[in-house]
């Protein structure tokens, strides 16, 4: 069973939904839960781009410059990774500092605390998703807003 404070509240009722290649409900936009959980929603179609690609760019940037090649409007500042992260080679289990800027909320200050896929998804979906090569990579992290973030 999915833990309820991983249900997306903005129609997927199973987290492991998000393993379908089909368009969901929202795939841009922020949903606050009745909670207070914020749910950020972004769909990037990277054209050509391979799951070991995606994987490796989380293992290369480390600065404000290579976010800003992402994305130079949401992506204000990149404070650093934690010792955690290993470049060229691991993500997951790290932390980043970071200043972001997500739709109409000013810019605010993030932590992520990057983790496996096994950590939010269903074994067997996790499985089934990655054999029908329905993805080839998913980059799972929680986030935090302000100064004094525990993940």
């Amino acid at each position: 069973m999915t833990h309820p404070s991983l249900l997306v509240p903005w129609g997927v009722n199973d987290i492991n939904e998000l393993l379908m290649p089909e368009p969901l409900r929202l795939e841009m936009g922020l949903s606050r839960s009745a909670d207070g959980l914020l749910t950020v929603a972004v769909r990037t179609d990277l054209h050509g781009c391979k799951g070991r690609m995606l994987d490796w760019w989380f293992t290369f940037f480390e600065n404000t410059q290579h976010i800003n090649w992402w994305h130079p409007h949401d992506h204000v500042e990149h404070r650093g990774w934690d010792r955690h992260w290993k470049k060229g080679e691991s993500y997951v289990g790290a932390s980043i500092e970071a200043v972001e800027w997500l739709a109409e909320l000013p810019p605010v200050a993030a932590r992520l605390k990057f983790h496996a896929a096994e950590d939010f998804f269903a074994p067997q979906p996790l499985r089934q998703a990655r054999d029908a090569q329905a993805i080839s990579a998913a980059v799972c992290a929680r986030i935090g807003f302000g100064d004094q973030v525990a993940l």
